[in-house]
């Protein structure tokens, strides 16, 4: 199911040292790994840590709670919170009277936004503490003070979007019906659509046409099987039970494929739109007997391996697909829908780490047999969903977790050398619409440039830490690589001239001479009409704080026309931002 829950920080605690409890008897060899684990995690080591305890419970101590506990502590501290769930599970099943695998398991929960049941399992804590003859009185306490904070971050669900993704249907023209019409009035695109497959020469004109039209196109093309589809389920029974709902199957494919496109085509138009998309999630897991979503990507990867032995590749493959395709859609639902970019980050992690984990082990497998998901466009597609999400959480948490901007850097970077090594050849691919290069190539390129364009522009506004002249190179990079952003999506994409804006918002600081500025300025006014066309025909989906801001920088590009006009700046020269400023722009 998705969990639908809200967010909330989070803090970790000590693992365990105690050896007074009667389960916690080892051999001399486990205590001394468990001890060289406990090392490692004061040291904030975390995953030296996780690999000591993990080599405790191999050499037999597979029944002993503390490891367990110890390691979902580990997992914990790493974000790792569903292969924390597990082993906090463990422990507790080994020992239902150990209060810290108890404590563990609310962590974990609470780690994921699941603050009801951390609730209850704070509460469980509680209760196995003191039935103890001398509880701990700082785990007592810290549990405690958990718990309130858990109890505070209770949000109840309402089965409606907590930040809309909810549209108006009759006024005016939605993107993709937007992209539609436009697509059907151009001959050469209509001829196109019904004759797919097409020749190179025709192909390479097609994608040339209105690219954004062409990505929204598809991706709502997609969207609307899934929702079609969705609409058809029934429930032949009063029950909750899996067993009363009749669905059709391709739900998840449909969706997740949409998602991977242009996640922009997602919306929810119904009341019992999500309810039903949980009940689709629940009687396709069930078709294929999918592992839990709750299923950490460490133990997941060897649950795989004993099915692939026993049963093959035709049980594998529908079943780790469709985990891998719950987590993109999960991950977009909890994250821009629930609020909670915690969890979000984790599904979209989880599921890079399963594809990037099978494409090394089956390297060599064809295609037909591990499936699709193991493609390099799906992957990059999974990977632009998780560095949006990464993005989406550091909104939330502010620019002080420095740890979260380095991993935007990181994953962004990395994907640009991905899209380097791994460029669009269409032979490589069975027939690409032509949306397919913008999807799954050129916007990704642009999301990875403006996410490192962000990256710098949070640095800078550390402004008053530091000198001006770092500042200053901060800003700058952010200018130069949103404008490379720019270049990489089409005219009538949303984002291009939004992208030259936050360029122009650097200029000043970075020096830009008049004749950058000129051109960002004369790009945003050349794009706007034809991106509107498509992204402001409904006023539910039309950013008016933009149509404001572009509004002001037209006015601005008169009046720096009019100043090199008149010989007051040149093209050459430094452009002369403090009268620009005196310019009455309402």
């Amino acid at each position: 199911m998705f969990h639908l829950v809200a967010r909330a920080s989070f803090k970790f605690s000590i693992v365990s040292t105690d050896h007074s409890h009667p389960m916690q008897t080892m051999t001399n060899e486990i205590q001394k790994l468990k001890t060289e684990g406990n090392a490692f995690f004061v040291q904030k080591k975390y995953f030296e840590a996780c690999a000591k305890y993990s080599e405790g419970i191999l050499l037999g101590a597979d029944d002993n709670p503390i490891l367990y506990a110890n390691r979902a502590a580990c997992r914990i501290a790493m974000s790792l919170y569903m292969d924390a769930l597990e082993d906090a599970r463990k422990a507790t099943e080994i020992d239902p009277t150990y209060p810290k695998g108890w404590f563990r398991l609310a962590s974990a929960l609470e780690g994921i936004g699941q603050y009801a049941q951390s609730v209850t399992m704070y509460e469980k804590t509680i209760k196995v503490l003191s039935e103890l003859p001398t509880p701990p009185i700082a785990l007592k306490k810290e549990c405690e003070v958990n718990l309130a904070r858990a109890r505070k971050a209770v949000v109840p669900w309402t089965g409606r979007p907590e930040h809309g993704i909810e549209v108006k249907i009759d006024s005016g023209l939605l993107p993709w019906q937007a992209a539609e019409k436009i697509l059907s009035e151009s001959s050469v695109v209509s001829r196109s659509v019904c004759s797919l497959p097409r020749s190179l020469s025709v192909r390479h004109q097609v994608e040339s046409f209105l690219k954004s039209a062409w990505s929204i196109f598809f991706a709502n093309k997609d969207f609307m099987e899934a929702s079609g589809k969705l609409k058809e389920m029934k429930r032949v029974g009063t029950s909750e039970n899996l067993q009363t709902v009749k669905a059709r199957l391709g739900v998840l494919e449909d969706m997740s494929n949409a998602l991977l496109r242009d996640s922009r085509v997602f919306r929810v138009q119904e009341s019992d739109f999500l309810m039903k998309l949980n009940d689709q999630v629940r009687s396709e897991a069930n078709h294929f007997k999918a592992w839990s979503p709750e299923t950490g990507p460490e133990i997941l990867q060897g649950e795989v391996m004993k099915r692939l032995w026993k049963e093959g590749w035709d049980s594998v493959r529908p079943a780790l697909t469709h985990i891998v395709r719950h987590w993109i859609i999960a991950g977009y639902v909890i994250s821009r829908v629930v609020n909670n970019f915690q969890l979000g980050v984790e599904f979209h992690r989880n599921a890079l780490n399963m594809i990037n984990w099978g494409r090394k082990v089956w390297k060599d497998v064809p295609k037909s047999e591990r499936g699709v998901i193991f493609d390099l466009s799906f992957r990059r597609g999974v990977w632009n969903m998780y560095l949006d999400t990464l993005i989406g959480a550091s909104a939330h948490v502010g620019i002080e977790d420095l740890v979260l901007l380095e991993t935007i850097f990181a994953e962004a970077d990395a994907l640009l050398q991905d899209l380097e090594k791994n460029p669009y050849d269409p032979n490589d691919f069975d027939h690409p619409d032509p949306g397919f290069k913008l999807s799954f190539f050129e916007t990704i390129k642009g999301n990875a440039f403006a996410s490192k364009a962000l990256y710098h522009n949070m640095l800078g506004n550390f402004g008053k830490d530091q000198k001006v002249e770092t500042v200053r190179k901060h800003y700058t990079s952010a200018m130069e690589l949103y404008i490379l952003a720019a270049a990489c999506l089409p005219e009538d994409d949303e984002n291009h001239p939004w992208y030259l804006n936050c360029a122009y918002n650097f200029m000043e600081t970075a020096n830009a001479p008049t004749s950058l500025v000129m051109d960002v300025l004369e790009k945003i006014r050349i794009s706007v009409p034809t991106m509107q066309k498509i992204w402001c025909q409904n006023p539910s989906h039309t950013k008016k704080f933009r149509e404001d801001v572009y509004v002001k920088l037209l006015k601005i590009e008169e009046h720096a026309k009019s100043l090199i006009a008149h010989e007051v700046i040149t093209l050459e020269g430094p452009f002369n931002w403090s009268i620009i400023k005196t310019l009455p722009l309402v």
